[in-house]
């Protein structure tokens, strides 16, 4: 009996750690997504060098929280943002103001994907 007990609580312990950090990935998910947006804006007011300081904000966001997004999303998803904020930064750099719009976009759909779609699920328990 005593065997069941302690299994109902570790999974329930992981179940519990999961869900917490999924949270926590999605807030951290949603600031840079923040900063994104703020950057898009000063970026739309012709404002490049504002938007550069709102994008190096959100890689060291992203840098800061690397080690929680590592235990759950897959490293595959986490280089790819890294190579899509990288791109953003260098094409406001370069005052790219159209490639700039589509990789931003492309950067905001990813992480949206990551902050909604990747919910604690039993492959990440198990």
């Amino acid at each position: 009996m005593k065997k069941a007990w302690f299994a109902a609580g570790l999974l329930a312990f992981m179940v519990t750690f999961c869900m917490v950090i999924n949270h926590i990935v999605t807030r951290y998910a949603g600031e840079i997504l923040d900063c994104l947006d703020e950057a898009e804006w000063l970026a739309d007011q012709g404002d490049f060098e504002g938007a550069q300081g709102r994008v190096i904000e959100a890689i060291t966001l992203c840098e800061d929280k690397m080690p929680l997004f590592s235990m759950s999303i897959p490293t595959s998803r986490t280089n790819e943002v890294d190579s899509l904020l990288q791109e953003v930064l260098e094409q406001l750099a370069c005052r790219d103001y159209k490639t700039y719009k589509a990789r931003n976009a492309l950067l905001v759909s990813e992480l949206g994907t990551l902050s909604e779609g990747y919910k604690a699920n039993w492959a990440t328990v198990m």
